[in-house]
């Protein structure tokens, strides 16, 4: 039988994970409705959205781009998550409930992001929010390079709205003190991109892998310094390699071992240029698989 708690603005439904102090019971549930679980936070994820009951407590893996298995139990607590939908919470994260307020804040707000790396590929970031991210309130950016910050600022701040209507956010150099006092950091900065013909002498984005990991574990110390609640999203190749480092950097301790205290999986998100979504949608083809099929 189901328990359902309030706290604060949430309906939290006990399902194998730790209540906060100060839940009060109640007789029904309402939006928004948390189930809380507690798994390997290693190989578990940490705060992902259900539609279905049958969804709740689906193994880890690739199963889960597949869609889910019919419900076998239609009951007032089914019917309920088809109709409005919930949320699944790992309280094996230290920062499980941090996070899940932060992120349904931003349902209320326009978001906030700051940009680290002003290179080829972070001054093409910066471009593109000014002129596309007419959600957002600001863009702050970051470069060691104290002229390509004064560069960016000064241009992009010039950029007038296409419409007289528009909101285009402001650019604001911002200190390193600052960077994780935003709802997403993107990390476009890089140590090693290596010539034009060094493929020769193998993979080039994994002959980039260890000289950028290097640069983001100062970044992943921060994280569980600043208690970031946000997203990163890494952009510097390679992007799954990196993305997973984070994830992992910033859950690990001086001591070396994995405490979950740092990001959730789904605060690090790795972004490209479209073609490994391409690639997946052809892979996806060749094996008689439709994109519409999957849950991605």
């Amino acid at each position: 039988m189901a328990e359902f708690y309030r706290y604060e603005d949430f309906c939290f439904c006990p399902h194998g994970g730790l209540l906060p102090e100060g839940a009060v019971s109640v007789s029904k549930p309402f939006s928004p409705l948390v189930f809380l679980v507690s798994r390997e936070p290693k190989t578990s994820r940490g705060f992902f959205a259900i539609h279905s009951i049958a969804e709740l407590d689906e193994p880890e893996g690739v199963g889960l781009l597949l869609p889910p298995a019919q419900e076998t139990q239609i009951d007032e607590l089914s019917n309920f998550v088809h109709l409005h939908g919930a949320s699944v919470v790992n309280t094996a994260f230290s920062r499980w409930l941090s996070v899940l307020s932060a992120y349904f804040a931003l349902i209320t707000k326009r978001p906030r992001v700051n940009l680290v790396g002003l290179g080829n590929v972070g001054g093409t970031t910066a471009l593109g929010l000014k002129l596309l991210g007419t959600g957002l309130t600001e863009i702050g950016i970051y470069d060691r390079d104290e002229k390509q910050c004064l560069r960016y600022e000064a241009e992009l701040n010039q950029v007038l709205p296409v419409h007289e209507d528009e909101l285009l956010p402001q650019i604001r150099i911002v200190t390193e003190d600052e960077l994780f006092r935003c709802d997403a950091l993107l990390f476009t900065a890089a140590r090693a991109v290596p010539e034009v013909g060094a493929e020769s002498g193998g993979d080039v984005r994994m002959m980039q892998y260890e000289a950028n990991r290097a640069l983001l574990e100062d970044y992943a110390k921060r994280v569980r310094e600043s208690e970031f609640c946000g997203m990163f999203c890494q952009i510097s190749d390679p992007v799954d390699q990196l993305s997973r480092a984070m994830f992992l950097m910033s859950n690990t301790n001086e001591a070396g071992e994995f405490d979950g205290a740092g990001l959730l999986p789904e605060q690090v998100r790795g972004f490209g240029l479209g073609v490994m979504h391409a690639r997946a949608e052809y892979c996806a083809r060749c094996d008689g698989i439709h994109m519409q099929q999957l849950r991605v």
